[in-house]
Protein backbone atom coordinates (compact mmCIF):
# COMPACT_ATOMS: atom_id res chain seq x y z
CA UNK A 1 0.00 0.00 0.00
CA UNK A 2 1.17 3.50 -0.85
CA UNK A 3 0.17 6.26 1.56
CA UNK A 4 0.01 10.02 1.37
CA UNK A 5 -0.96 11.48 4.72
CA UNK A 6 -4.18 9.74 5.73
CA UNK A 7 -5.29 8.86 2.22
CA UNK A 8 -4.84 5.55 0.44
CA UNK A 9 -3.53 6.24 -3.02
CA UNK A 10 -2.48 2.92 -4.55
CA UNK A 11 -3.93 -0.32 -3.22
CA UNK A 12 -3.23 -3.77 -4.61
CA UNK A 13 -6.56 -5.07 -3.27
CA UNK A 14 -8.32 -3.56 -6.29
CA UNK A 15 -10.56 -1.15 -4.41
CA UNK A 16 -11.80 1.82 -6.39
CA UNK A 17 -9.22 4.46 -5.45
CA UNK A 18 -8.63 6.43 -8.66
CA UNK A 19 -10.85 9.20 -9.93
CA UNK A 20 -11.52 7.65 -13.35
CA UNK A 21 -14.91 6.09 -14.00
CA UNK A 22 -15.35 2.83 -15.84
CA UNK A 23 -18.19 2.27 -18.26
CA UNK A 24 -20.17 -0.88 -17.96
CA UNK A 25 -19.66 -3.61 -20.53
CA UNK A 26 -22.50 -3.99 -22.95
CA UNK A 27 -24.36 -7.25 -22.94
CA UNK A 28 -23.99 -7.36 -26.68
CA UNK A 29 -20.97 -9.32 -27.82
CA UNK A 30 -20.11 -6.99 -30.70
CA UNK A 31 -20.13 -3.89 -28.53
CA UNK A 32 -18.12 -5.79 -25.94
CA UNK A 33 -15.47 -6.63 -28.50
CA UNK A 34 -15.28 -3.00 -29.58
CA UNK A 35 -14.83 -1.83 -25.99
CA UNK A 36 -12.14 -4.39 -25.23
CA UNK A 37 -10.30 -3.50 -28.42
CA UNK A 38 -10.54 0.19 -27.60
CA UNK A 39 -9.14 -0.36 -24.11
CA UNK A 40 -6.20 -2.33 -25.49
CA UNK A 41 -5.42 0.35 -28.05
CA UNK A 42 -5.72 3.00 -25.36
CA UNK A 43 -3.02 1.40 -23.22
CA UNK A 44 -0.75 0.82 -26.17
CA UNK A 45 -1.00 4.12 -28.01
CA UNK A 46 -2.73 6.73 -25.91
CA UNK A 47 -0.93 9.43 -23.89
CA UNK A 48 -0.23 9.72 -21.04
CA UNK A 49 0.75 6.17 -20.13
CA UNK A 50 -1.33 4.33 -17.55
CA UNK A 51 -0.86 1.30 -15.36
CA UNK A 52 -3.59 -1.12 -14.20
CA UNK A 53 -4.68 -1.11 -10.57
CA UNK A 54 -7.43 -3.59 -9.72
CA UNK A 55 -9.49 -2.68 -12.79
CA UNK A 56 -8.80 1.06 -12.54
CA UNK A 57 -6.11 3.04 -14.29
CA UNK A 58 -3.43 5.20 -12.71
CA UNK A 59 -1.87 7.87 -14.87
CA UNK A 60 1.93 8.14 -14.93
CA UNK A 61 1.58 11.81 -14.03
CA UNK A 62 -0.52 10.82 -11.00
CA UNK A 63 2.21 8.44 -9.85
CA UNK A 64 4.80 11.23 -10.14
CA UNK A 65 2.59 13.70 -8.31
CA UNK A 66 1.89 11.31 -5.46
CA UNK A 67 5.56 10.36 -5.18
CA UNK A 68 6.49 14.02 -4.86
CA UNK A 69 3.82 14.66 -2.26
CA UNK A 70 4.74 11.61 -0.18
CA UNK A 71 8.48 12.30 -0.39
CA UNK A 72 7.99 15.97 0.50
CA UNK A 73 5.87 15.04 3.51
CA UNK A 74 8.56 12.68 4.74
CA UNK A 75 11.12 15.44 4.26
CA UNK A 76 9.11 17.94 6.31
CA UNK A 77 8.74 15.38 9.10
CA UNK A 78 12.48 14.69 8.97
CA UNK A 79 13.55 18.31 9.24
CA UNK A 80 11.09 18.73 12.12
CA UNK A 81 12.99 16.05 14.04
CA UNK A 82 16.37 17.64 13.30
CA UNK A 83 15.82 21.33 13.92
CA UNK A 84 15.17 22.21 10.30
CA UNK A 85 18.08 20.17 8.96
CA UNK A 86 18.10 17.19 6.62
CA UNK A 87 21.89 17.28 6.33
CA UNK A 88 23.15 17.83 9.87
CA UNK A 89 26.17 20.08 10.45
CA UNK A 90 28.80 18.44 12.63
CA UNK A 91 29.48 21.42 14.89
CA UNK A 92 25.75 22.00 15.48
CA UNK A 93 24.57 18.41 15.91
CA UNK A 94 23.15 17.24 19.23
CA UNK A 95 22.72 13.55 20.07
CA UNK A 96 21.37 12.01 23.24
CA UNK A 97 19.15 8.98 22.75
CA UNK A 98 16.44 9.16 21.50
CA UNK A 99 17.17 12.63 20.15
CA UNK A 100 19.25 13.45 17.09
CA UNK A 101 18.73 17.10 16.34
CA UNK A 102 20.50 20.45 16.09
CA UNK A 103 21.56 23.03 18.61
CA UNK A 104 19.65 26.29 18.34
CA UNK A 105 21.48 27.67 21.38
CA UNK A 106 25.16 26.87 21.89
CA UNK A 107 28.03 28.85 23.38
CA UNK A 108 25.54 31.63 24.02
CA UNK A 109 24.76 32.03 20.30
CA UNK A 110 21.46 31.92 18.43
CA UNK A 111 21.77 29.16 15.80
CA UNK A 112 18.13 29.05 14.68
CA UNK A 113 18.00 28.08 11.03
CA UNK A 114 16.50 30.66 8.66
CA UNK A 115 13.39 30.06 6.58
CA UNK A 116 15.48 30.12 3.40
CA UNK A 117 17.89 27.50 4.71
CA UNK A 118 15.07 25.21 5.82
CA UNK A 119 13.58 25.51 2.34
CA UNK A 120 16.91 24.34 0.92
CA UNK A 121 17.07 21.43 3.37
CA UNK A 122 13.61 20.19 2.38
CA UNK A 123 14.65 20.49 -1.26
CA UNK A 124 17.80 18.44 -0.60
CA UNK A 125 15.71 15.69 1.00
CA UNK A 126 13.33 15.54 -1.95
CA UNK A 127 16.17 15.46 -4.48
CA UNK A 128 17.89 12.61 -2.63
CA UNK A 129 14.80 10.45 -2.06
CA UNK A 130 12.33 11.04 -4.90
CA UNK A 131 14.03 8.68 -7.33
CA UNK A 132 13.48 5.71 -5.00
CA UNK A 133 9.73 6.34 -5.02
CA UNK A 134 9.73 6.55 -8.82
CA UNK A 135 11.67 3.30 -9.10
CA UNK A 136 9.24 1.47 -6.83
CA UNK A 137 6.00 2.74 -8.32
CA UNK A 138 6.89 2.93 -12.01
CA UNK A 139 8.46 -0.52 -12.32
CA UNK A 140 5.15 -1.93 -13.62
CA UNK A 141 5.58 0.14 -16.76
CA UNK A 142 9.10 -1.16 -17.31
CA UNK A 143 7.93 -4.78 -17.05
CA UNK A 144 5.43 -3.96 -19.80
CA UNK A 145 8.20 -2.85 -22.13
CA UNK A 146 8.24 0.88 -21.49
CA UNK A 147 11.59 2.64 -21.33
CA UNK A 148 11.95 5.26 -18.58
CA UNK A 149 14.84 7.71 -18.61
CA UNK A 150 15.47 10.31 -15.94
CA UNK A 151 17.31 13.60 -15.89
CA UNK A 152 18.63 15.37 -12.80
CA UNK A 153 16.05 15.97 -10.08
CA UNK A 154 16.09 19.51 -8.69
CA UNK A 155 13.48 20.90 -6.30
CA UNK A 156 12.66 24.40 -5.11
CA UNK A 157 10.65 24.92 -1.93
CA UNK A 158 8.73 27.91 -0.58
CA UNK A 159 7.46 27.94 3.01
CA UNK A 160 4.23 29.91 3.35
CA UNK A 161 2.07 30.86 6.32
CA UNK A 162 0.06 27.65 6.41
CA UNK A 163 1.60 25.51 3.68
CA UNK A 164 4.72 24.54 1.76
CA UNK A 165 4.95 24.73 -2.04
CA UNK A 166 7.27 22.43 -3.98
CA UNK A 167 8.31 22.59 -7.63
CA UNK A 168 10.52 19.81 -8.98
CA UNK A 169 12.31 19.65 -12.34
CA UNK A 170 12.94 16.06 -13.37
CA UNK A 171 13.01 15.55 -17.17
CA UNK A 172 11.50 12.06 -17.23
CA UNK A 173 10.81 10.48 -20.61
CA UNK A 174 8.55 7.42 -20.86
CA UNK A 175 8.58 5.71 -24.25
CA UNK A 176 7.45 2.55 -25.99
CA UNK A 177 7.70 2.19 -29.72
CA UNK A 178 6.54 5.45 -31.30
CA UNK A 179 4.84 6.64 -28.12
CA UNK A 180 6.72 9.17 -25.99
CA UNK A 181 5.69 11.09 -22.92
CA UNK A 182 7.87 13.79 -21.38
CA UNK A 183 7.47 15.08 -17.84
CA UNK A 184 9.65 18.14 -17.26
CA UNK A 185 8.29 19.34 -13.93
CA UNK A 186 5.84 18.44 -11.19
CA UNK A 187 4.37 20.55 -8.41
CA UNK A 188 2.99 19.77 -4.98
CA UNK A 189 1.69 21.47 -1.86
CA UNK A 190 1.75 20.38 1.78
CA UNK A 191 -0.83 21.74 4.17
CA UNK A 192 -1.64 22.49 6.86
CA UNK A 193 1.83 23.08 8.26
CA UNK A 194 2.80 26.24 10.15
CA UNK A 195 6.58 26.16 9.98
CA UNK A 196 6.76 29.97 10.15
CA UNK A 197 4.94 29.94 13.50
CA UNK A 198 7.27 27.26 14.86
CA UNK A 199 10.36 29.13 13.67
CA UNK A 200 9.13 32.34 15.26
CA UNK A 201 8.59 30.57 18.58
CA UNK A 202 12.01 28.93 18.35
CA UNK A 203 13.61 32.33 17.86
CA UNK A 204 11.72 33.78 20.84
CA UNK A 205 12.88 30.94 23.07
CA UNK A 206 16.49 31.21 21.98
CA UNK A 207 16.71 35.01 21.92
CA UNK A 208 15.48 35.16 25.50
CA UNK A 209 18.06 32.61 26.57
CA UNK A 210 20.89 34.39 24.78
CA UNK A 211 20.32 37.16 27.31
CA UNK A 212 20.80 34.68 30.18
CA UNK A 213 21.91 31.13 29.34
CA UNK A 214 21.26 29.99 32.91
CA UNK A 215 17.49 30.12 32.74
CA UNK A 216 14.40 30.77 30.70
CA UNK A 217 11.02 32.21 31.60
CA UNK A 218 8.58 29.32 31.45
CA UNK A 219 5.58 31.61 32.04
CA UNK A 220 6.45 33.71 28.98
CA UNK A 221 6.91 30.59 26.86
CA UNK A 222 3.58 29.26 28.09
CA UNK A 223 1.84 32.50 27.08
CA UNK A 224 3.40 32.41 23.60
CA UNK A 225 2.49 28.75 23.22
CA UNK A 226 -1.13 29.34 24.18
CA UNK A 227 -1.45 32.27 21.79
CA UNK A 228 -0.04 30.17 18.94
CA UNK A 229 -2.08 27.07 19.76
CA UNK A 230 0.99 24.87 20.33
CA UNK A 231 2.51 22.92 23.20
CA UNK A 232 6.15 23.35 24.26
CA UNK A 233 7.83 20.48 26.07
CA UNK A 234 11.33 20.63 27.56
CA UNK A 235 13.24 17.38 28.13
CA UNK A 236 16.40 16.67 30.09
CA UNK A 237 19.23 14.73 28.43
CA UNK A 238 22.39 12.88 29.40
CA UNK A 239 24.18 16.20 29.84
CA UNK A 240 22.96 18.36 32.70
CA UNK A 241 23.50 21.55 30.66
CA UNK A 242 21.70 20.34 27.50
CA UNK A 243 17.94 20.30 27.08
CA UNK A 244 15.70 19.41 24.17
CA UNK A 245 12.69 21.49 23.16
CA UNK A 246 9.80 19.91 21.27
CA UNK A 247 7.18 22.32 19.92
CA UNK A 248 4.07 20.32 19.06
CA UNK A 249 1.51 21.91 16.74
CA UNK A 250 -1.86 20.14 16.39
CA UNK A 251 -2.85 22.60 13.64
CA UNK A 252 0.02 21.40 11.43
CA UNK A 253 -1.65 18.04 10.94
CA UNK A 254 -0.88 17.25 7.29
CA UNK A 255 0.16 13.74 8.42
CA UNK A 256 -3.00 13.34 10.57
CA UNK A 257 -0.94 13.93 13.72
CA UNK A 258 0.41 16.98 15.50
CA UNK A 259 3.65 18.15 13.89
CA UNK A 260 6.73 18.25 16.13
CA UNK A 261 9.61 20.66 15.71
CA UNK A 262 12.64 19.73 17.82
CA UNK A 263 15.88 21.47 18.74
CA UNK A 264 18.49 21.44 21.52
CA UNK A 265 19.71 24.24 23.79
CA UNK A 266 22.92 24.43 25.81
CA UNK A 267 22.92 26.25 29.13
CA UNK A 268 25.55 27.33 31.62
CA UNK A 269 24.19 26.26 35.00
CA UNK A 270 26.28 27.06 38.04
CA UNK A 271 24.14 25.87 40.94
CA UNK A 272 23.01 22.39 39.92
CA UNK A 273 24.76 19.04 39.68
CA UNK A 274 22.23 16.77 37.97
CA UNK A 275 19.89 17.03 34.99
CA UNK A 276 16.89 16.99 37.34
CA UNK A 277 18.28 19.86 39.41
CA UNK A 278 19.12 21.81 36.27
CA UNK A 279 15.65 21.24 34.85
CA UNK A 280 14.23 22.78 38.04
CA UNK A 281 16.73 25.64 37.68
CA UNK A 282 15.57 26.14 34.11
CA UNK A 283 11.95 26.50 35.23
CA UNK A 284 12.62 29.17 37.85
Amino acid sequence: MYKIGCEKIFDSTGLSLSSSKRGQLSIFIIIGIVIVTGVVLYFVFNKPLNKPNGGNTINVGDVLDQCLKETAQRGVLKIGEQGGYYILEENKTFYSFPYLTSYYLKDGKNLVLSKENIEKQIGFYIDDNLQACFDENLKTFETQGFNLSYGNIKSSVIIKENSIDIKTNMNLIASKGDSNDRFDKIDSNIKPVRLLVLLDLSNKIVNEQVQDTRKTCISVLGKDANESGVKINVYKTGNKNDFVYVISDPLSNFSCNAYNFTFAAEYNFLNCKTSEECLNELAK
